[in-house]
């Protein structure tokens, strides 16, 4: 690995952790004003849509696997998470394979897709 891959990791990890412990102002920072969360049923919804939802606890997101990055150049990387997802709306847990974009500074949610079933190689319960 790269030093440029695992300072990318590094910063996707404390998005990560921004996510998953609903720090607004990190939040704030790191995802670009454009970012946008696709529900898994009915339209996109805005950056700050998102982190209202969020902190709202409308959604939780939790247990993130182990990023891995998918591509990289020069003003973008691509990386992909697993991670537990609970909205307000949903019955029960479901799993979601995010896939992140980074420019230079900032971060989007360029894909969101519902896994049938538990990663095989998911490592926490």
């Amino acid at each position: 690995m790269t030093s440029s891959e695992s300072t990318l990791l590094a910063d996707c990890h404390t998005l990560l952790v921004a996510v998953s412990h609903r720090d607004i102002c990190q939040l704030n920072r790191f995802l670009a004003i454009t970012a946008e969360r696709q529900p898994l049923q009915g339209p996109a919804r805005s950056k700050y849509d998102w982190i209202d939802a969020l902190q709202n606890r409308e959604l939780t997101y939790t247990d993130f696997a182990t990023p891995t990055v998918s591509e990289m150049t020069n003003h973008h990387a691509r990386i992909q998470v697993t991670a537990k997802f609970q909205s307000a709306t949903l019955s029960t847990t479901v799993f979601l394979q995010l896939t992140f974009i980074r420019d230079q500074t900032h971060w989007q949610l360029c894909r969101q897709q519902e896994l049938s079933e538990k990663p095989i190689d998911w490592i926490r319960s």
